[in-house]
């Protein structure tokens, strides 16, 4: 069954669909951003976000969907400057494109300065980051070994923290900590070269075409010959 996010959401972009490119940002419900219709979604690289959790998780939606994913690169800080570094901009850059993404976008909002968020020193790290892809070509995705790690289905959990609000609204359920463990020993054992999906009939009837070993929330595990 389709939940009511996907539903609503889908209202409010049908008449765009098909007739232009749509693309959103999220924190974290990427999967059901592609099942309402978006053509690319863009995880979040910033305060506040696990990376080796957004990316696993955009990239397994992306796949799974036959979409493009993307990262944005969002405030570190609460206060000016608000963005990170130019070294850490470039590092985080260097991540999204290692994890396999289409897009990298930086949000440069509010304007403290001449251009915005960014300085000199944040436009000389673009164009290292240019000169950087050029020498290291792009692989499609990391997660070289195919594995992944299903949640149950309509889990529509932010995945910020371990109490991270269900759909933004209702607080986390009784399978939270467990999945909030397992997805830290994931990262221990394979930083983010897995994918998260949702359990779902695209990944009871397709995932065996994009991946080898799933491994379920509640400890079940399937391996594909």
């Amino acid at each position: 069954m389709q939940p009511t996010h996907v539903y609503f959401l889908n209202i409010q972009i049908r008449d765009f669909i098909k007739t232009d490119k749509l693309v959103t940002s999220d924190y974290g419900l990427f999967w059901f951003d592609y099942e309402a219709g978006y053509d690319a979604v863009f995880c979040e690289f910033g305060s506040n976000r696990v990376k080796e959790l957004n990316i696993p998780l955009c990239r397994g939606a992306a796949e799974m969907h036959n979409k493009t994913w993307g990262v944005m690169i969002t405030w570190k800080y609460d206060d000016p400057p608000y963005v990170e570094s130019a070294d850490e901009l470039f590092d985080d850059m260097v991540t999204a494109s290692q994890a396999g993404v289409k897009y990298i976008a930086v949000f440069n909002y509010p304007e403290i300065g001449r251009y915005g968020l960014l300085t000199e020193e944040h436009f000389d790290a673009i164009e290292q980051f240019k000169d950087y892809v050029i020498d290291n070509p792009q692989n499609k995705s990391s997660n070289v070994q195919r594995i992944d790690y299903v949640l149950p289905e309509n889990y529509g959990w932010g995945l910020r923290n371990p109490n991270d609000k269900m759909w933004g609204v209702w607080e986390a359920d009784e399978e939270s900590q467990k999945i909030w463990r397992d997805l830290n020993g994931f990262i221990e054992k394979y930083d983010y070269d897995f994918d998260i999906l949702i359990d779902s009939y695209y990944t009871k009837f397709f995932a065996n075409q994009h991946y080898v070993t799933l491994y379920f929330w509640d400890s079940n595990v399937y391996t594909f010959d």
